[in-house]
């Protein structure tokens, strides 16, 4: 007999044998196990290789090769250092999009929707306000048209009204405590952890109204709290839509989902998120930042009278050669001639050159620096270094006439040049161009200027305790001149990128040994900044009310004592 059922039901009945498979428990174990095992492996092989080398190869990657020599260190194993072989595991973003759809397929077997009528719709209406205030709290966050916008209320008033919050949860809890009295006999564990609860939460919020000025947070505490509140009222409200739809089980749902939001966010910071620095010395003022895991060669016309004319090609981008490095010739109807990478060092120290010396190594330029300077490459920067030190690269190039093949000359190009705005002076058709090897640079839309940078460590140490930076923000396109200060754990957000302090160096300056102070202000530019704050106010406020639920239905069969077999069940 010929089968003539439809072919979704076939369809139907693969998926829900599969299901259960891909919603298993066992899986879920399985793929976490797999992500500690890249996570360790990714640790290992920060001996040899920097942070950003290790995020691309392991972990913003579908399939990674790893090698046995990862597994045997030269602290640990220096005797065996030339082991071959490895074997292919799964990049962490195959790991997490199997994660994502594991806890996917357990929704659908396990959390069904529960609520019914009138229950369901509103449930579903709560929920999907939640989600929409999820999704504002987390745009919040982003302004491209200036400075991140600040709370209604001051910082100093939100403060109070938090502290004022609080008392009037005790107060609650007495209240709750007071209703439970008469009921004392039946719900005797019950009121006693309530009124440990009450208690504490007493002492606590009495002892801020006393000491309200003194225990204030600060600006850059209260912004912390401030945006831990705005997850918090979206997290209470899709408590609220979880509990209605999937009753006991909503706490556990809102745990899942601020897990799915903590993975989305990361996906979105490793795909979109873009980190640069600005260094600069007091008084100085730049309008562009250097992203320094790319480098670029720049050729620079400065004879126009309209301002200068560059061309830049990348050599490394994001940790990763490109291709123009490959291939080492470089033509192109822009360049005012072809370029030949002869050599490419990732790390290089500049060594004067000293005919003397019979162990000089020997020098391929033949003009400019390099007659002068000799380029040996060391070490490359590794994760495990804690001097944070950033590989400076430089190159041996071979620049001839376009079309003749005419030799112009062979020169060193240095990162450790370029940094002090120095170029190699390139003679050619009566035009000079400037040539180096420099960190890639974006232009903004704005100019930044350093008024004062200072630092302070701790007694007795050159452990820094502080570090701050006044400076100012001149943007005309959008009506902005505005000083600003940055300090540590305190940022400032403007035109949707977040300035953190992140270094202070000083540098000698002219022969009188005066130094000058510099300050490293890191850019970064992450859409997504708030979800991890979001994420963990949903996950803690899941996890709190699931606990508490559970909690009480197991103090409700507690009290009520063994059920009798014999009865009939209800």
């Amino acid at each position: 007999m010929k089968n003539t059922a439809p072919p979704l039901a076939f369809i139907s009945a693969y998926v829900e044998r599969g299901l259960p498979l891909i919603a298993s428990l066992k899986l879920t174990v399985v793929l976490f196990t797999m992500s500690i095992f890249l996570v360790f492996v990714g640790t290992l092989a920060q001996v040899n290789q920097d942070m950003w080398q290790v995020i691309n190869k392991y972990f913003h990657s579908y399939f990674v090769w790893i090698d046995l020599q990862v597994f045997l260190p030269a602290s640990w194993f220096p005797n065996l250092q030339n082991v071959s072989g490895g074997f292919p595991f799964p990049g962490g973003l195959t790991i997490g999009f199997l994660l994502l759809v594991n806890l996917l397929a357990a929704h659908l077997i396990r959390f069904r929707i529960q609520a019914t009528g009138n229950r369901m719709l509103f449930g579903l209406g709560t929920a999907v306000i939640g989600v929409l205030l999820t999704w504002l709290v987390i745009a919040s966050g982003n302004s491209s048209d200036g400075f991140q916008s600040e709370p209604v209320l001051s910082y100093l008033i939100l403060w109070k009204v938090f502290v004022y919050g609080l008392v009037v949860c005790w107060l609650g809890s007495l209240v709750g405590l007071w209703k439970m009295y008469s009921s004392y006999h039946q719900r005797k564990l019950e009121f006693i952890l309530l009124s440990c609860g009450s208690g504490l939460l007493g002492i606590g919020s009495i002892w801020l109204v006393i000491q309200l000025e003194d225990a204030y947070l600060g600006d850059a505490g209260m912004r912390i709290l401030w945006q831990l509140i705005q997850g918090g009222a979206a997290g209470f409200v899709m408590l609220v839509g979880c509990i209605l739809l999937f009753r006991r089980r909503g706490g556990i749902v809102l745990i899942h989902s601020g897990i799915g939001l903590m993975m989305l966010g990361e996906l979105l910071v490793g795909t979109y998120a873009v980190e640069q620095q600005i260094s600069l010395r007091e008084g100085e003022t730049l309008n562009y930042a250097l992203d320094t895991r790319s480098t670029e060669l720049a050729i620079v016309d400065p004879s126009s009278d309209e301002g200068d004319e560059v061309v830049v090609v990348p050599l490394w981008v994001k940790g990763k050669s490109s291709q123009f490095l490959s291939q080492k010739v470089i033509q192109n109807r822009n360049l005012p001639f072809d370029i030949e990478i002869l050599d490419y060092y990732k790390n290089a120290e500049l060594i004067d050159v000293d005919p003397q010396k019979d162990d000089q190594p020997q020098n391929p330029a033949t003009a400019g620096f390099g007659t002068r300077l000799i380029a040996q490459e060391v070490r490359a920067s590794s994760g495990a270094d804690s001097d944070g030190t950033i590989d400076l690269a430089a190159a041996y190039v071979k620049l001839t006439e376009k079309g003749t093949g005419a030799r112009i000359g062979t020169f060193l190009l240095a990162q450790q040049m370029a940094m002090q705005d120095l170029a190699e002076e390139v003679r050619l058709d009566n035009k000079a161009y400037q040539v180096s090897l420099r960190f890639e640079r974006d232009y903004k839309d704005y100019q930044l200027r350093l008024h004062d940078v200072v630092k302070e460590d701790y007694v007795g140490t050159d452990v820094p305790r502080h570090y701050a930076s006044d400076m100012n923000i001149f943007d005309t396109k959008r009506n902005i001149d505005q000083d600003v200060k940055v300090w540590m754990n305190n940022p400032v957000r403007y035109a949707g990128e977040t300035f953190y302090q992140s270094g202070y160096r000083k540098i000698p300056a002219g022969p009188a040994g005066k130094e000058v102070e510099i300050s490293t202000i890191q850019v970064v530019e992450n859409t997504g900044w708030m979800i991890p704050y979001v994420s963990c106010m949903l996950v803690m406020i899941g996890l709190l009310a699931h606990f508490c639920g559970t909690l009480s239905r197991f103090l409700k069969r507690l009290t009520r004592g063994p059920v009798d077999p014999a009865m009939p069940s209800v």
